[in-house]
């Protein structure tokens, strides 16, 4: 009976397992509420069956009672009226109780009080929302203010394991997720203060994004199994009510304080990822006349991402359009400075292109100084120019802003090797595979890995790399070079001929030119790789 109140009274007929446990049964060991929960759900089945179909389903994570197929009176058109009216005779629920399970009661007493308010408000469907006092914000209305844009909402994180203490370790995680969303700038966050509210209510994603205008919501639970501790996280699209991304990932209790900042670093890179792909999708397939400035920006975003010629020149295209409606416009202006960014990388360009890029990234930081993005664009335009400090402290910079973002890290690293640092290289890069791991420029921090290790002596360690950037860019000359000058460095000549044969059937037009552009600080890395390839053709 009580099992079946809580469910026919949750907003949309779902509770979480956790909680449904913590409420009858939390005076037991965690293993025995399960097995409890399981037994009940097992006799509420057999007991509500319709035509051989049982009106209440359970996953892993969530129950869920089947609301359209029954009545129930607090729900009904005036019926809280009615119920209201008639607890000065009566209790809600009068005479149910389970004597020693404390969650049970104090949520008992919390829906006597709620329906035995003087004025109550009317309850209705899924977006239930329990009366709130005229001075707390109101939850039942999308909030204004982001002009059609995607938001994100990190739904306050649950405690399922047996230890208290953990409570203020999952509070302190949400928290630090939204603050650090809040610095990717182009994704508006929904504030602490807003999801909070609906902790009680125990909504499904797409009820709880209904009622604070997000697009995407984030789930997390703090669990225990067999005395392993770890956090479960999830992404779910509220608007096709799908799961983008979920992931289970172990904890260790001692090192609480200190790790909280590092999982959500890593955390939000994989957010950042995973909507970003998300709203370019969106795009897709829509015909190209028609889009608004911020449908061009994110369709231009989707063609840079296809890191070919003929996308980048429809992205320039978009962006440039984009530019001449907002042309102060930080999203814009960021945008714009990673095509040319990309171009100028691509094609190998000269210094008065590396300026132009530069002019408008400095814009960006001028229209937005709290976007890491800004910073990281000038860095690199300053590091192609090989004012190699100056990069590096706008780079650190961005990482400051923006602690998940990733290529920030790659750039860093980039930076370091090419000012004779390949150890600090290395750390860099590979927090920028840890961050982003598909991101779809791997292949490049792949390739400056093989560098980086090359410099250092360790051939074979960079041969590893170039096969693994290989795989992933099988034209990427640089990738290329290495495991030439890796194979000549340890003998190999013959297979540094074939290898020279691999570089010329992907890249017929390469040239040791090419290598003159990469902005070294001592130019003898240049002259030796390019000795390397030398001896690899005349093998």
């Amino acid at each position: 009976m009580a099992l079946l109140a809580l469910l026919a009274t949750a907003p949309s007929g779902e509770r979480t397992r956790s909680w449904l446990e913590d409420r009858l049964w939390g005076s037991r060991a965690q293993q025995q509420a399960k097995g409890s929960l399981r037994r009940e759900l097992a006799n509420l089945r057999r007991a509500l069956t319709l035509d051989g179909e049982s009106m209440i389903s359970a996953d892993r994570d969530r129950v869920a009672l089947r609301l359209e197929c029954f009545s129930v009176d607090i729900r009904e058109a005036g019926g809280i009226n009615t119920v209201a009216s008639s607890l000065t005779r009566s209790q809600f629920l009068e005479g149910l109780d389970i004597p020693g399970e404390e969650g049970f009661e104090d949520w008992l007493r919390e829906q006597r009080e709620h329906f035995g308010a003087a004025a109550p408000r009317p309850l209705s469907g899924p977006t239930l929302v329990r009366p709130l006092p005229d001075n707390v914000l109101d939850l039942s209305k999308p909030p204004p203010g982001f002009g059609g844009r995607a938001a994100i909402a990190v739904l306050p994180f649950a405690n399922a394991t047996t230890d208290p203490a953990f409570d203020i370790w999952a509070t302190g995680l949400a928290e630090d997720l939204i603050d650090r969303l809040s610095r990717l700038r182009w994704l508006p966050v929904i504030a602490m203060s807003s999801v909070s509210e609906l902790t009680a209510l125990q909504l499904t994603s797409a009820a709880a994004a209904s009622m604070v205008g997000a697009s995407y919501v984030v789930r997390g639970q703090l669990i225990s199994s067999a005395g392993v501790s770890s956090l479960h996280i999830s992404l779910y699209d509220a608007r096709w009510s799908r799961l983008l991304w979920s992931e289970q990932r172990p904890f260790e209790d001692s090192g609480l304080p200190g790790s909280i900042g590092a999982l959500a670093r890593e955390i939000v890179a994989h957010l950042d990822a995973h909507v970003e792909t998300a709203e370019q999708a969106e795009l897709i397939n829509r015909s190209l006349e028609g889009l608004d400035v911020d449908e061009k920006v994110w369709r231009a975003r989707w063609h840079l991402w296809r890191l070919s010629r003929g996308d980048a020149a429809i992205a320039e295209k978009l962006l440039a359009e984009a530019l001449m409606e907002r042309p102060n416009s930080a999203e814009v202006l960021i945008q714009s400075a990673y095509a040319k960014a990309w171009s100028i990388w691509t094609r190998r360009a000269d210094v008065d292109q590396i300026i132009v890029m530069r002019a408008i990234a400095l814009r960006a930081v001028a229209a937005d100084g709290f976007d890491g993005r800004g910073y990281l664009l000038v860095g690199m335009a300053e590091m192609w120019m090989r004012n190699h400090r100056r990069a590096k402290a706008l780079i650190s910079d961005a990482i400051r802003l923006n602690p998940s973002l990733a290529r920030a890290y790659a750039q860093l690293g980039s930076c370091q090797y090419l000012s004779n640092e390949p150890a600090a290289a290395l750390e860099q890069l590979g927090m920028a595979l840890r961050l982003s791991p598909l991101d779809g420029q791997t292949f490049y921090v792949l390739g400056e890995m093989a560098l980086s290790n090359f410099m250092l002596g360790n051939y074979e360690r960079a041969l590893e790399y170039t096969d693994l950037s290989l795989a992933r860019r099988p034209g990427y000359s640089l990738a290329h070079t290495m495991r030439i000058n890796s194979l000549v460095k340890l003998d190999r000549t013959g297979e540094a001929r074939l290898a020279y044969h691999d570089l010329v059937a992907v890249r017929p037009h390469f040239t040791t030119g090419e290598l003159d552009w990469l902005p070294f600080s001592e130019r003898s890395w240049t002259e030796l790789l390019k000795s390397g390839l030398a001896t690899a053709r005349s093998n």
